[in-house]
């Protein structure tokens, strides 16, 4: 089941790709991203990854960023682009969280996806980065649609965005102005 806003997010607990404890209720008090990608291997996930690292030292004081994948985590750890993130990545390569988070598997909606009107914008700039590794993950599912939400320091969620194309994510603008709402340094 697909969550909205308003309902209290999710709490689970897991190790990131270091092995250190992540549980998601411990951030309750502060804002958080929570965003679901698919594997290490796509080019469209692996693009938002790139534009989030860029936006996270502007945020940083303002927004935890946690980064779910159905990646292995040692997919994670070889990927020079994923393994030198500096906020929690968690491997869900069973998929729990996942499932917590009513995420889609959805072969019609992976099949349509290049219809969507910035698939081919993005997989040109997700080539010109050199995002499109060539690599495919065993036992990673090609149906996986990327999920975010931003939920407020009450542990609400305010903000839940399913993809309805591989290469969907929240727009960067709501992700920044989420993290400036009430900071006193935004004026």
């Amino acid at each position: 089941m697909k969550l909205v806003p308003g309902q209290q997010a999710i709490d689970f607990e897991a190790k990131d790709i270091y092995g250190n404890n992540i549980k998601l209720g411990s951030l309750k008090g502060e804002k958080i991203l929570l965003s679901f990608f698919r594997s290490t291997a796509c080019p469209f996930c692996n693009l938002r990854i790139y534009q989030l690292k860029s936006l996270y030292p502007k945020v940083a004081d303002n927004l935890n960023m946690v980064f779910i994948f159905e990646s292995k985590k040692e997919a994670l750890l070889r990927s020079p682009l994923h393994s030198e993130l500096q906020m929690p990545m968690i491997s869900d390569f069973d998929k729990n969280a996942h499932k917590n988070y009513g995420i889609e598997f959805s072969l019609i909606k992976t099949l349509t996806s290049s219809f969507n009107p910035k698939f081919k914008e993005h997989m040109k700039v997700a080539k010109e980065l050199g995002l499109d590794f060539k690599t495919k993950e065993e036992s990673t599912s090609n149906t996986l649609m990327p999920a975010d939400f931003l939920i407020d320091e009450n542990f609400n969620i305010v903000h839940a965005h399913y993809g309805k194309a591989v290469n969907e994510h929240i727009e960067m603008e709501t992700i920044r102005d989420f993290a400036k709402e009430n900071d006193s340094l935004a004026a």
